[in-house]
């Protein structure tokens, strides 16, 4: 028990310990998701550093969860800041206005990033819901704005006014959105 004693003070955390032969168990109390992964960092580096010969594999349900938010939250931010850049080019070969298309991105990003930086502020932990919830948002947002621009350049192409055609996209398209 003093070894697992090591490892879980090295690791930072408080266990108890279960012992069963031919081995050890550990039991780490709950802890956030990203806690838990440095907590299993920090042991596998002491063990490696003072018992290279042990074998080590940490497995529940909270850790195989962790490592499933960590991985879908990297892959979602990735997914999503390619879905930005792909969205800007779209943009821009659809309007065929650099100006009109970098005005049009700022109702796209502005509420995803209000949103995300309060979350950020108050909460301070992206996980995976918030992952999936931004991909959603970001899909509706951009389909909203999309629709509005389209409407807004028809009128104007008409032969209206901008504010007319703000005016009369709003009448259009606002109900529905």
């Amino acid at each position: 028990h003093r070894l697992y004693g090591a490892v879980a003070a090295a690791a930072g955390v408080q266990a108890r310990f279960a012992g069963k032969h031919p081995w050890l168990e550990a039991v780490v109390l709950r802890r956030p998701g990203e806690e838990l992964l440095v907590v299993e960092e920090k042991s596998r580096q002491w063990l490696a550093q003072n018992m290279p010969a042990v074998k080590v594999t940490a497995t529940s349900i909270d850790l195989m969860f962790a490592h499933l938010s960590n991985d879908v939250v990297y892959s979602m931010g990735g997914g999503d800041i390619l879905s930005v850049l792909l969205i800007s080019i779209v943009l821009l070969i659809g309007i065929r206005s650099l100006k009109y298309s970098l005005i049009t991105l700022i109702p796209s990003a502005f509420p995803a990033a209000i949103v995300y930086g309060l979350w950020g502020l108050f909460v301070g932990e992206v996980n995976m819901a918030v992952a999936v919830t931004f991909s959603m948002s970001l899909g509706i947002i951009v389909d909203d704005t999309i629709h509005m621009m389209t409407k807004y350049w028809h009128f104007v192409r008409s032969g209206m006014s901008p504010e007319d055609s703000v005016v009369t996209t709003f009448r259009a398209a606002g109900p529905s959105l």
